[in-house]
């Protein structure tokens, strides 16, 4: 079934003609080969040798060397096609592949006039009979063949695009025996229907031949009722039927305002008949009533009259509208806005404002949270019914001395250090720790009124810091005879002065103008000559650590 491309054929050759004089006129003969691919359908990705050119059907791949290749075609929705060539040097190979659907998903519907008729595929009998279906057909052309007996055999091609349904309906055409029908009617022209075949006929005409028996027949015409009525037809005669068409009376109706609902009922009616007509709201609107040239004619939303001539109606309708209710939580907790009554689809703004002393928290609607902004939009679908809820607040103050403490709520770090000012928190009671190192902890127990501050002082922090002493005192006797001491503290320090009795009991002030040790460094001390005895050593400086303490302490160190 695969349909041949002689233009694209053709296309190839001038292509390759063109390509040749081109040549020609540069006095230049190609050395290479090239293959041109085209596929139905078009628009494939070329492959060559397993690889992307990044080139679609219908192209050219040129400058190829002269051997074996393997040409693939990959398409969404198609299967993949390899075909596998040999080229020579100065060669164009054309190269057509038809693709295959992955997933075919045509369908044919056959349909005759008489049914039953065995239907025949390629020349092949499928073994069914109209109306039948051929699903999952790929695209392409099918030939058909219906065989009836008494009727002349119906021949015909169908062309299957991707995907596409195709209905076909076919009148037999009677062999041999049969009768004629001639159909007319007040007024003329219309459409005549035999057994729900539309003829494609208008009245007055003959339908021959027919075979002899009943048939329904239906004519149609424009702002008439359809006529529906049974002939019978004999064989070697004509049979006439002359049928007048009663007037249409026409019900109209729209609605008010555009896209509010939809009216059911309407249509062309035959004087007489008795009619109903159903209004329907969209959602967001209510039914108001039926009018008619500007009066009410019914508030009902089924309206059931009959008919005597043309009408023209409206369906009003109306948006629906909803309450919305917004309170504060507490009362006194603060001021909201936003109560009031909103159409269908109408943008509420519900805002909140916190009155001193206390905190916006949320908004809420039957417990659930719906908001955490002071001021929010919504559109109303619905009733609604919000609460603003508010929370005490207060200030608290904290310091120390020393400054710097970290502050605790309870066992949580609050991140802040001492002095700090905490700002629209929770009223309540508060567990205050401090803590700061080289000093103990120090709580306090609090509480926090709603629009007020409360203010702690300053707490004193306990220093834990020990005492200064010296851990170590070492001394060597340095070339020439000098005499060096080493002092090593137990903490850091800030060493000012050093007050030295010697053993001859001379007294040597010596000033370290501020000098830092750290726990475990040394700091010294040089003395020209080396006397044997008790030497006192007084440390006098300040601690570098807790409160910062000054120090004032002696000590003795026996040099032999």
């Amino acid at each position: 079934m695969k349909n041949h491309h002689n233009k694209i054929l053709l296309f190839i050759t001038i292509i390759s003609a063109l390509v040749l004089i081109k040549c020609t006129e540069n006095h230049v003969l190609p050395t290479l080969g090239s293959i041109f691919v085209t596929s139905d359908p078009i628009g494939a990705e070329i492959h060559l040798d397993g690889e992307n050119t990044g080139k679609v059907t219908p192209d050219s791949l040129v400058n190829l060397l002269s051997g074996d290749y393997t040409i693939t075609l990959r398409m969404s929705e198609f299967n993949a096609d390899s075909l596998s060539i040999k080229i020579s040097d100065n060669e164009t190979v054309p190269v057509d592949l038809f693709l295959s659907e992955e997933n075919p998903e045509g369908e044919i519907q056959l349909t005759s006039l008489p049914s039953g008729a065995m239907i025949f595929l390629d020349g092949a009998n499928t073994n069914l009979t109209t109306p039948a279906t051929f699903s999952n057909l790929e695209r392409g052309t099918y030939s058909f063949s219906l065989r009836l007996n008494l009727y002349e055999n119906s021949n015909f091609d169908v062309n299957l695009e991707k995907d596409e349904t195709v209905e076909k309906n076919t009148r037999m055409i009677i062999a041999g025996s049969s009768g004629n029908l001639f159909i007319n009617s007040i007024p003329e022209g219309a459409k005549i229907f035999l057994d729900n075949f539309d003829t494609g006929l208008l009245t007055p005409d003959t339908i021959k031949p027919l075979a002899v028996g009943d048939y329904e027949i239906k004519l149609t015409l424009d702002e008439y009722k359809d006529s529906v009525f049974t002939t019978t037809l004999s064989a070697g005669q004509l049979t006439s039927e002359l049928i007048e068409l009663k007037a249409l009376v026409n019900i109209t109706a729209s609605v008010n305002p555009a896209n509010s609902g939809t009216v059911e009922g309407t249509g062309g009616y035959v004087e007489g008949d008795r009619v109903t007509l159903s209004a329907i709201p969209n959602t967001g609107y209510r039914f108001v009533n039926w009018t008619e040239g500007g009066s009410s004619v019914s508030t009902n939303s089924e309206y059931s009259f009959t008919v005597t001539d043309d009408r023209q109606l409206i369906a009003n309708f109306t948006l629906i509208e909803y309450d919305v209710t917004v309170a504060a939580n507490p009362d006194g907790g603060g001021f909201v806005d936003g109560s009031g009554t909103y159409k269908h689809g109408e943008t509420a703004t519900i805002e909140a404002t916190a009155n001193n002393g206390f905190r916006f928290e949320n908004w809420t609607e039957n417990s659930n949270i719906v908001s955490t902004d002071e001021s929010f939009d919504v559109v109303i679908t619905s009733n609604r019914d919000f609460a603003a809820n508010f929370v005490e607040i207060g200030n608290l103050t904290v310091n120390s001395f020393p400054e710097g403490a970290d502050i605790y709520f309870g066992n949580d770090f609050t991140g802040e250090q001492t002095p700090q000012t905490f700002t629209d928190i929770l009223a309540g009671q508060y567990t205050v720790t401090l803590k700061l190192e080289d000093f103990a902890d120090e709580t306090v127990n609090t509480t926090v009124n709603s629009g007020q501050t409360t203010d702690l002082g300053t707490i004193n922090l306990t220093d834990t810091t020990s005492a200064v002493d010296v851990v170590e005192i070492t001394f060597e006797i340095l070339l020439g005879g000098n005499i060096k001491f080493y002092f090593r503290f137990n903490q850091d320090i800030r060493f000012d002065t050093l007050n030295v009795l010697l053993p001859n009991n001379e007294t040597i002030n010596w000033p370290k103008n501020g000098e830092v040790v750290s726990a475990g460094d040394t700091s010294d001390w040089t003395y020209p000559e080396k006397i044997i005895g008790n030497w006192r050593f007084n440390f006098i400086g300040r601690k570098l650590r807790g409160l910062g303490a000054e120090f004032d302490f002696d000590k003795i160190l026996t040099v032999e």
